[in-house]
């Protein structure tokens, strides 16, 4: 017997459930009938009505380890001390958001919300090393089950004025958050992300308007773009809003 199932089998023997006011009525007649079928004091009887008060305490136990799990939430998850999956083969700057398809090649480490990336600052001073933090982390059911999932907002910066984004969404499964899709951003006044929301069971994100840029930094409109999860990735829907 594992020490989960021991902890577990002693909290059990000091409540209520084994009580017959407290115990389930159909095992509890079953195990009365088969003792006073048996015989109180025959080694069959008590055999019957040991096995069956084991399976009894099995199904107590089983029940009680699987609402512990349905209580572990991903808010609970610390995504600002947490491993994301990473490329380190970017070169340039996006002006266009898309979602990645190829597999990550690396991982990076974010602590406190924010990882350098010191050995790309050369000889430089460490203050000019690139940096990723996390921006902002938003929840909501993007699966129609009731659960939610949590989309993370990255922002990558160069060390210099350019910086860009990611969008990561996760879903729990059993206690471990699972990576569903990630996205790219364009840059800042072309294509950067302004917002990444969860309305109506829907992804929302909202970009400046490279149409309407005002230089590299700003864009004086927006594009509100709307996804929804189709099984193995998230393909646009409705109208584009400007």
């Amino acid at each position: 017997m594992d020490e989960v199932t021991h902890r577990e089998l002693q909290r059990l023997g000091n409540s209520n459930v084994f009580k017959p006011e407290c115990m389930d009525p159909v095992l509890h007649s079953t195990m009365m009938v088969s003792r006073d079928f048996l015989g109180k004091g025959s080694f069959v009887g008590r055999v019957m009505t040991q096995t069956l008060g084991m399976i009894l305490i099995l199904f107590v136990v089983a029940a009680f380890r699987n609402e512990g799990a349905q209580e572990f939430k991903i808010r609970q998850i610390d995504f600002k001390n947490f491993t994301y999956a990473w490329d380190d083969s970017r070169t340039g700057v996006p002006e266009e958001w898309a979602w990645m398809t190829t597999p990550p090649q690396s991982r990076v480490g974010v602590s406190k919300g924010i990882h350098h990336f010191y050995e790309q600052a050369g000889y430089g001073p460490r203050e000019s090393a690139p940096v990723l933090r996390v921006y902002d982390v938003t929840y909501g059911d993007l699966l129609g089950d009731g659960d939610e999932e949590a989309v993370v907002s990255l922002n990558y910066s160069t060390g210099g004025t350019a910086n860009w984004d990611y969008v990561y969404v996760y879903r729990l499964k059993g206690v471990q958050p699972t990576l569903m899709a990630r996205m790219e951003t364009g840059s800042r006044g072309y294509g950067g992300l302004i917002k990444a929301s969860v309305q109506k069971g829907q992804l929302v994100l909202d970009f400046t308007d490279k149409e309407r840029a005002v230089g590299d930094c700003c864009s004086e409109g927006y594009t509100r773009v709307q996804y929804r999860w189709r099984g193995r990735s998230f393909v646009e829907v409705g109208m584009r809003q400007h």
